[in-house]
C-alpha cells in the first residue's frame, strides 16, 4: 500500500510539472504571436533585404535581375517562417528569458492602450534606430577601414609578405 501511495505521488507530481511545462509553452506561444508575428520578420527581411537590393541597383543590375531577386528572397523568406523550427526555438527562447508570470505580465501589459502602441511603434523605433546608427557608423568607417588595412598589412608584413605602409597612410 505504500508503494501504492508513493507511485501515486509521484505520479501526481509529475502530472503537475507536464502541466507547468506545456502552460509555460502556450503562454510563451501567445507572447510570441503578439509581439514578434512571422509577418513582422517577413517585414523586417525585406527592409534589411532592401537595402542590399539598393546596392545590386547602383551596380548596375537590370531590372529584370531585381524582380528576379526580389522573388527569390520572397520565396526564401517564407520558407524560414513557415519552418516550426524557427516557432519552436523562439518559443523556447522565450520560456528561457521569462517565467509563465512574467509572460503573464506582458501579455497583460501589451493588451492597454500603451502597450498596444508599444506593439505597433516598436519595429518602426528599432529599424530607424538601426538606420541612425548605420548613418553614425558611417562617419567613421573610413578611419577604421584604414586602421584595419593598416593592421593587415602589418601582419603581413611580418610573415614576410608585402611590406608595411608608412605610418599615417
Amino acid at each position: 500500500m505504500k508503494k501504492f501511495i508513493a507511485l501515486l505521488m509521484v505520479a501526481t507530481c509529475v502530472g503537475t510539472v507536464s502541466a507547468d511545462v506545456e502552460s509555460h509553452k502556450a503562454t510563451a506561444e501567445k507572447l510570441l504571436a503578439l509581439v514578434a508575428p512571422k509577418e513582422m520578420f517577413v517585414e523586417s527581411f525585406n527592409s534589411a533585404f532592401g537595402q542590399q537590393v539598393a546596392q545590386f541597383r547602383q551596380m548596375g543590375i537590370g531590372q529584370e535581375q531585381i524582380e528576379q531577386i526580389l522573388a527569390a528572397s520572397g520565396e526564401f523568406v517564407q520558407k524560414v517562417v513557415a519552418d516550426p523550427d524557427l516557432q519552436n526555438e523562439m518559443v523556447k527562447l522565450y520560456q528561457e528569458a521569462y517565467t509563465e508570470a512574467e509572460m503573464n505580465e506582458l501579455l497583460d501589459f501589451y493588451a492597454t492602450p500603451i502597450g498596444k502602441k508599444t506593439l505597433e511603434v516598436m519595429p518602426m523605433l528599432t529599424q530607424k534606430g538601426a538606420n541612425i546608427g548605420q548613418n553614425i557608423a558611417m562617419k567613421y568607417q573610413p578611419d577604421f577601414q584604414t586602421k584595419i588595412q593598416t593592421i593587415l598589412m602589418a601582419g603581413m608584413a611580418a610573415q614576410g609578405g608585402m611590406a608595411a605602409p608608412a605610418a599615417g597612410n
